[in-house]
C-alpha cells in the first residue's frame, strides 16, 4: 500500500540523528522528513509523526503544503484527504483547490482543520501514477503524548517519530482484553508482505498480548512503520480511554 523512508537532520553543527539511534548532538531541535507513497487510483492510511516547525502550521495545509497533492476546483478531479470524525464515526473528505486552499468535498467550503502527531488519515490518489508525499517537521520531544481512544472505530498512529512494534506500545496495557476476539479491543494493520489488512485482538493472558483474529500461534508484535496509520476498534460497551505513550528515543536526541 505504501513505502516509507526517513531522514532526520540535527539543526546545529554536529551532524545527523536517526530515530532510536544513540548520538551526541549540540541541539535538541531535530528536524527531518519521511515519505509515503500513495498508489495510483488507490489510497494509503498515513500517519503524522512529526510536529510542525511553526506551531501555527499544525494543520492540514501546514502539513501537506500546496504542491504535493493534485489540485482542482472540481472535487472529483482532485486528490483527497480523509479525516475520521470519531463523534459521528464517519470520514470527512477534503480536496485542495487550484489556489492551494483545502475545502470540504461536501459543500466546497474552504477550511483548514488541525492535524496533530498521532493522527491517522487516508490520502486518496485520483491519478493513475503513484504519488510520493513528504512529511516534514520536528521529531517529537515530548516525554509523553496522550491521545483519546473512543468506543467504536478510529484510525490512529504511533505519535513519535520512529517505527515501533504493536506490542511495544502502551495500548496493550490500557485496552480491553478478552479471550473472545469479538469482545476484545482490536487493531488492524496493513501487511505489506501479503498486501492485506491483518487484525489483532487483545487477548487475556499472562501477560495480556496481541493475537491474530484469524488464529495462529501467538502472541504477535507486527511492526508499525514510520508514516503508517492503523485502525483501533474499541469495544463499544466500554468507555473512552486516554492512550498515554512514552517517548522511547528521547534520551538519544
Amino acid at each position: 500500500m505504501k513505502k516509507v523512508a526517513l531522514v532526520l537532520l540535527a539543526v546545529g553543527l554536529l551532524g545527523v540523528v536517526q530515530c532510536a539511534q544513540a548520538a551526541e548532538v549540540s541541539s535538541v531541535n531535530v528536524v527531518g522528513f519521511y515519505k509515503v507513497t500513495v498508489p495510483g487510483k488507490g489510497m494509503a492510511l498515513c500517519s503524522l509523526q512529526l510536529d510542525s516547525i511553526d506551531p501555527a502550521n499544525q494543520n492540514l495545509l501546514g502539513v501537506l503544503g500546496t504542491n504535493q497533492l493534485f489540485k482542482s476546483n472540481i472535487s472529483t478531479a482532485a486528490d483527497k484527504v480523509l479525516l475520521w470524525d470519531t463523534g459521528i464515526q464517519k470520514w470527512v473528505q477534503y480536496y485542495q483547490k487550484a489556489d492551494g486552499n483545502f475545502a470540504l468535498v461536501a459543500g466546497g467550503v474552504v477550511t483548514n482543520p488541525p492535524l496533530f502527531s498521532g493522527s491517522g488519515f487516508f490520502i486518496t490518489r485520483q491519478g493513475a501514477t503513484d504519488l510520493s508525499v513528504t512529511f516534514t517537521g520536528e521529531a517529537l520531544q515530548d516525554p509523553v503524548v496522550t491521545n483519546t481512544i473512543v468506543p467504536g472505530l478510529q484510525p490512529t498512529a504511533y505519535p513519535f517519530s520512529s517505527a515501533t512494534g504493536l506490542a511495544d506500545m502502551n495500548l496493550g496495557k490500557v485496552g480491553f482484553p478478552s479471550t473472545i476476539s469479538t469482545s476484545a479491543d482490536k487493531v488492524t494493520v496493513w501487511d505489506t508482505a501479503t498486501t492485506n489488512y491483518v487484525q489483532y485482538f487483545l487477548r487475556t493472558s499472562t501477560p495480556v498480548a496481541w493475537h491474530k483474529v484469524a488464529g495462529g500461534a501467538g502472541p504477535f508484535n507486527p511492526t508499525i512503520e514510520l508514516g503508517q496509520g492503523f485502525w483501533y476498534s474499541r469495544n463499544t460497551a466500554k468507555p473512552a480511554f486516554e492512550w498515554a505513550e512514552t517517548n522511547k528515543y528521547l534520551g538519544n536526541l
